[in-house]
């Protein structure tokens, strides 16, 4: 979309000139005729969510009509209304014209961002909480809307396709650049056709699609799974087809196409005020590559073509041919030429066409002046590209094709002197050790390797001393220098070059970019980088041209990598061991002593024992200068283990490590904080600070000369150097073959000879005994069997990983909650398990599964991560402190996306008994209603509410209900079937519950404006108010149906077991009589006080099969309840067209004189023999009804 198909510009040759008064708008969400925005005011959304205004992006000093969130720190602009179409006047107007159009000025220009020629009486231009700003007119209605013209935003209900009927395409394009909003050259597109697919477009070319849509996810997005939490929607008729999704309302999230060309799902995570990128596709940087460049798949980096130099400093934007084409000169010497490029991922085709020959494929392009390069494949099908060539990439050998680019005479040899490759030749290809660069490494001969090494070495030298600004390469490796026809070398991917002014000496990064093997240590594990970081890439690649080898892929065994070895040889007096076979004969060996000397120099640990540039070349160059001894090389110590286990007699020494199979978590040794002490621990790999498990927690080791093993019987075993125990593991039985492995879980087990992977069949886990932190899979809570309490508890400080003084656990008292204690004190608790969430706690189902497993064998907490590349963790603080973090790749930093207790009222008992705590309210504590205080002392916090008036249950006492409140702990609660809370359901009250719900029902069904299926119908969606007047509750499961609508399908079937009809549990399918059935197994539950799914009878599979309630026995009217049963058993039938409509039903409860046709056996009822029993942790059965107690949560879904 290069820009809004109805927006006109128009400039006067003269000032406009206001000739009527206009007022000004403040603090509303509307803007009505007559009124202006000026720069400095805005309009903000009726609930706070958006804020539109004029804007500056970036550093640029053009004014722009746009759209943020208003309550984001950091200012996230969403729509632009004047993309192409900067203001440059200080004092620019948005206002509605005479005309009712939308119109924005700054006295030379009038940039109309809506069309609608229409009176301007009673038009309005409203923003709404969507982000949406719609122009509406009182009597034509909605005019315009800004979601019809998207920027590079994709927000909750905005759509993204087509419409047939007017041609419109509603898509996403990028911004030019962080300081321009206009359109740039990306678009996020959906394509026209079967597949419903998103393609990526730049520059007209396809580089991204998303893979069909499969009813709910991309095949090509791999974070969507079938628990995504963004719920996408496919809408599609003989007009219009589009995509829009939503969300839950607590979640800020959008879909940008960023300026790189990437499309990046975020959320905003308000605990740690930052976006989290959720995903980003695609995931190569190579589509930010220029025309007439290739892009290194193995760097991400861009290069131009031979016979293409860069028109701009960023490679990214732009190459351009040196020398032009003769197109229409056919004499010999100057006719153009192709250059044959191997390995290539070639882009789209702009001509395909069926030839018999390469030659004609040759001749078809070389006489189309038009035709800048052209392929031919075995099958005889010639490809060929007009205009400039985009989206070439390097692949490694045997894969990708040929291609020929077309360049003037001059940019090749003449035919006859070409020489294989015709491109620059890449270090890197030396020194691999395939056959081919067997034969390439036969042309560095030792005066070769000299030159390319003082070529390189000069070239640095002017990159850090001589360049107008001091230029620290950052990625300088063997890949990243090509040699040119003369073997001269040449540095090139400028990517992550930093430059510094004259007085900068050293810099700092959160983000580390780079090459391992190539990287100094204080730059790899630090952040920070100067010149001398270029001075160790330097040393490493003077030690791989001397030997022929590569650092991190050398292998001996005795060293670590290629520094190791050559530090190794030093010390030995072995030196010219080093050498490349190949110079044998040839090489100056007081040369290559002394060259070896300086590289080993170059690489020393500390960055201050490192020569610079200068003094490298005045070593490499002057014979006669003396060179100090080098210290042992940063990254040389040697490791001997290089797997995920260890079996006996095997062991790990401090220093060595086993790190899991996706190289995810280490175990090793490590001293905490300022500790000098050791500890065995687990870490991520990428995150070495993050410590998620320790072993000998009170026993902390002295010195480095511990080691871990495993016994023969499978007993881990920690030694210190007498060896004396430290810390082992306790096994229940002993096996012959142990071994202990390092899971990609995080998980440290113990098992008999990798015989199984289930966690039945471990002997011994990591898992069974947390420290501070939970990792995603850990469970939290009690084995009754055999009595095991898993929980968490705090390290005593950063440096101490010793038990600190709070815990974190699962109360199973009652219903499950989470708590966390300081000693034996409950400090805070969550609400209880509500059979989805924990109430009181933020829900971020998007990120991860909250899960409660209660049954006769254990009774725990876990929770599971949805998007696996997410990293994730539960951490107990030192200070009490539970978080929620997330691993922020971007920022290379943990974001809390929420912390507990992060208000006063959450800790628990605050208030005191019989209190109610508000945080928005002073003072914060207060009694409840019928209670008064009685001691005075401290309003704040108040010792005691007791009864304004004693209870007297003789008297009638009734009952007041509390709104939005987190329930409170419990101290006795009675489940049995004759509690108080069912005789309070008299037979009168629970008639009216019946009517109420089936004429809610009716209401959705039938008189609603849309027709609404519920979807998850059942007692906990049934609230009641002070009248026991029912109300129908959450819709988050709902689906909308048009007039003409009668039935659906989905993949996802949500809802809950025991309501659900049998064509939607089995099928998918679900109608109105999918809320029919729910309905009547409400009905038959209200009659009985018994639930379906925790029935229990040896006769009958559930509740469908067995009934009546003993409390209803001598007040119920048996004709009425048999009249229910009866309908209740026609709504739960097996087949959907037997079962009656809403309509109908209510017709059968009401009116008594119908007669009722007799119900077939319903679904779900064939006998099964079970028992419904609870072992809670003291070991005692307890019966439940079926009537639990329902809690109702206000928190969004």
């Amino acid at each position: 979309m290069a820009s809004f198909s109805i927006c006109l510009l128009i400039i006067s040759a003269f000032s406009m000139q206001f000739s009527l008064v206009v007022d000004a708008v403040s603090d509303t969400d509307s803007l009505s005729v007559g009124q202006v925005i000026t720069r400095s005011e805005t309009l903000v959304s009726s609930g706070k969510f958006f804020e539109l205004g004029f804007f500056r992006p970036g550093q640029s000093r053009n004014y722009y009509v746009g759209i943020w969130y208003k309550n984001i720190p950091e200012r996230t602009v969403v729509w632009v209304a004047n993309r192409d179409q900067p203001l440059t006047s200080s004092s620019p107007v948005l206002t509605i014209s005479s005309e009712g159009n939308l119109v924005i000025e700054d006295g030379r220009i009038t940039y109309r961002v809506s069309e609608n020629v229409s009176s301007s009486q009673n038009t309005t231009a409203t923003l709404l909480d969507s982000g949406n700003f719609v122009l509406r007119n009182e009597k034509l209605g909605l005019l315009w809307q800004s979601f019809d013209y998207p920027s590079h935003t994709f927000l909750p209900a905005m759509k993204l396709g087509y419409s047939r009927k007017t041609g419109k395409v509603w898509s996403l394009t990028s911004w030019k650049s962080r300081d321009d909003p206009g359109v740039g050259d990306a678009e996020l597109k959906m394509e026209q056709g079967k597949s419903n697919a998103f393609s990526l477009m730049k520059r007209s070319q396809i580089v991204w699609t998303s893979g069909v849509w499969d009813g709910y996810i991309f095949s090509l997005v791999p974070e969507m799974t079938l628990n995504y939490i963004f719920n996408y929607s496919l809408y599609t008729d003989e007009n219009e087809t589009y995509f829009i999704y939503s969300i839950k309302d607590s979640i800020i999230s959008r879909c940008i196409l960023d300026v790189s060309g990437q499309v990046e799902q975020m959320n905003w995570l308000g605990a740690s005020q930052a976006w989290f990128l959720f995903w980003a596709q695609p995931r190569t940087s190579c589509v930010a590559c220029g025309p007439f460049s290739i892009c290194n798949t193995a760097t991400g980096s861009c290069q131009c073509l031979q016979g293409f130099i860069s028109s701009d400093k960023n490679l990214s934007d732009e190459c351009v041919r040196r020398t032009a084409l003769q197109c229409g000169d056919n004499s010999a010497d100057r006719e153009d030429r192709f250059l044959r490029m191997h390995n290539v991922k070639l882009p789209s085709p702009d001509k395909v066409l069926k030839l018999p020959g390469i030659e004609e494929c040759k001749s078809a392009c070389l006489n189309n002046c038009a035709c800048t390069a052209y392929a031919y494949n075995s099958r005889g099908v010639c490809s060929s590209w007009d205009g400039k060539l985009y989206d070439l990439e390097q692949l490694s050998k045997n894969e990708g094709e040929n291609i020929f680019i077309k360049l003037a005479a001059s940019e090749l040899p003449k035919p006859g002197e070409e020489r294989e490759p015709s491109q620059d030749m890449l270090l890197f290809d030396i020194n691999s050790s395939t056959e081919t660069n067997r034969a390439k490494k036969r042309l560095l001969y030792w005066e070769t390797r000299v030159k390319i090494i003082e070529g390189i070495a000069q070239g640095l030298l002017y990159l850090h001393q001589y360049s107008r600004l001091r230029i620290i390469h950052r990625d300088l490796k063997a890949s990243n220098i090509l040699l040119d026809t003369d073997m001269k070398p040449k540095i090139s991917d400028f990517g992550m070059a930093r430059m510094f002014s004259g007085d900068e000496l050293q810099a700092n990064t959160n983000r580390i970019v780079g090459t391992y093997g190539y990287m100094s240590p204080e730059y790899a594990l630090e952040g920070l980088f100067s010149i001398k970081s270029d001075v160790f890439s330097f040393g490493v690649l003077l030690l791989e041209i001397l030997s022929g080898k590569k650092n991190t892929g050398f292998y001996h065994t005795g060293s670590l990598n290629l520094l190791g070895h050559a530090w190794d040889l030093w010390k030995d007096n072995r030196a010219l061991d080093l050498m490349d076979p190949i110079l044998e004969n040839e090489a100056s060996y007081p040369m290559l002593t002394r060259y070896i000397n300086v590289a080993l120099l170059c690489v020393h640990e500390n960055a201050t024992d490192r020569p610079t540039m200068s003094e490298v070349v005045s070593m490499l160059t002057n014979e006669h200068l003396v060179l100090p001894s080098p210290k042992q090389p940063a990254f040389s110590i040697k490791l001997s283990i290089a797997a995920d286990n260890i079996t006996p007699p095997r062991f790990i020494r401090d220093g060595e490590k086993l790190v899991s199979s996706s190289q995810r978590f280490e175990l090793g040794f490590f001293s905490p904080g300022k500790s000098k002490y050791r500890y065995l621990g687990i870490w991520y790999k990428q995150i070495p600070d993050t410590i998620v498990w320790v072993a000998n927690r009170n026993s902390p080791i002295f010195d480095s000369n511990a080691v871990l093993t495993i016994s023969n019987g499978g007993k881990l075993v920690l030694l210190n150097q007498t060896n004396g125990t430290i810390w082992s593991s306790n096994l229940s039985r002993e096996v012959k073959n142990p071994v202990a492995q390092l899971l990609d879980t995080g998980n440290l087990v113990v098992r008999d000879n990798f015989s199984s992977n289930s966690s039945e069949d471990y002997l011994w886990q990591s898992f069974d005994h947390p420290s501070d932190t939970l990792l995603a899979g850990m469970k939290l809570g009690r084995d009754l069997k055999t009595g095991l309490e898993r929980y968490q508890t705090s390290w005593k400080s950063d440096d101490d990983p010793s038990p600190g003084n709070y815990t974190h656990r699962l109360d199973i008292h009652v219903l499950p909650k989470l708590c966390t204690y300081n000693g034996s004190v409950k400090l805070l608790c969550s609400g209880p398990w509500n059979g989805a969430i924990f109430a009181a706690i933020p829900s971020y189902s998007y990120l991860y599964k909250p899960t409660v497993v209660d049954n006769e064998d254990e009774i725990y907490y876990r929770y599971d991560s949805y998007n696996s590349p997410v990293i994730m963790t539960l951490k107990l603080n030192p200070s009490g402190k539970i978080q929620h973090l997330i691993w922020n790749e971007r920022n290379r930093t943990w974001e809390a996306f929420f912390s507990l207790p992060d208000r006063f009222c959450q800790f628990y008992g605050h208030c005191g008994a019989n209190s109610i705590c508000s945080f928005d309210k002073k003072p914060h504590c207060e009694c409840l209603k019928g209670f008064e205080l009685k001691s005075h002392h401290n309003k704040t916090r108040p010792g005691t509410c007791v009864r304004s008036q004693s209870s007297d249950c003789k008297s009638g006492d009734r009952f007041i209900m509390l709104d939005d409140v987190k329930l409170p702990d419990f101290v006795e609660a009675s489940l049995n079937e004759n509690s108080t809370k069912e005789n309070l359901l008299g037979w009168g009250t629970r008639v009216r519950i019946i009517e109420g719900i089936a004429q809610g029902l009716l209401y959705l069904h039938q008189y609603s404006r849309l027709r609404v299926i519920h979807r998850d119908l059942k007692a906990s969606n049934i609230l009641l108010d002070k009248d026991m007047n029912p109300k129908i509750s959450d819709f988050g499961m709902a689906r909308i149906f048009g007039g003409d609508e009668l039935q659906s399908k989905t993949k996802r079937i949500v809802g809950t077991y025991g309501y659900m009809s049998p064509e939607y549990a089995q099928q998918g399918l679900f109608s109105i009589k999918s809320d029919v059935f729910s309905f009547g197994v409400l009905l038959l539950e209200t009659l009985s006080s018994k639930r379906n799914t925790d029935f229990s009878n040896t006769n009958s599979l559930t509740l469908l099969g067995h009934l009546i309630d003993p409390t209803l026995q001598n007040e119920a009217s048996y004709l009425i309840l048999n009249r229910y049963i009866n309908v209740g058993l026609l709504c739960v039938q097996e087949d959907a067209a037997d079962r009656p409509t809403m309509f109908e039903v209510v017709s059968m409860l009401t009116n008594k004189t119908i007669n009722l046709p007799h119900p077939r056996q319903p679904a779900f009822s064939s006998i099964r023999g079970l028992k419904n029993t609870i072992f809670p942790a003291n070991g005692k059965a307890r019966v439940c009804s079926g009537n639990c107690l329902t809690l109702s949560v206000m928190d969004a879904r």
